[in-house]
């Protein structure tokens, strides 16, 4: 991917953040990902439950279920420094009312 490629992509991820979120990103990290042979597909998921602040600074638990079960693939070594790379693939889309699909 181009530096300017890289640059149209890191743009249109702060607008969607910032949509989502309700405010400006407190910090914006890079993280490098060797990129595995292959993933193992380990079962679909039926909700994503995460924790966030997002509008008004108050940290609270959301949960979306998805319309259909989204796939959830892992890799199946961790990465270089430790993390573990978890692919969730299915029809759903990021809008500022939160996860929908």
């Amino acid at each position: 991917m181009s530096k300017a490629d890289k640059k149209k992509v890191l743009a249109r991820a702060l607008k969607i953040s910032k949509q989502f979120y309700g405010f400006d990103p407190r910090s914006i990290h890079t993280i490098n990902i060797d990129w595995p042979d292959a993933l193992v597909c380990i079962g679909a998921a039926a909700q994503i439950n995460y924790i966030s602040d997002k509008f008004d600074g108050v940290i609270r638990e959301y949960f979306h279920e998805f319309e259909k079960p989204a796939v959830v693939f892992v890799a199946e070594s961790p990465q270089k420094d430790g993390s573990n790379l978890i692919i969730i693939h299915g029809k759903f889309k990021i809008k500022p009312e939160g996860i929908t699909g």
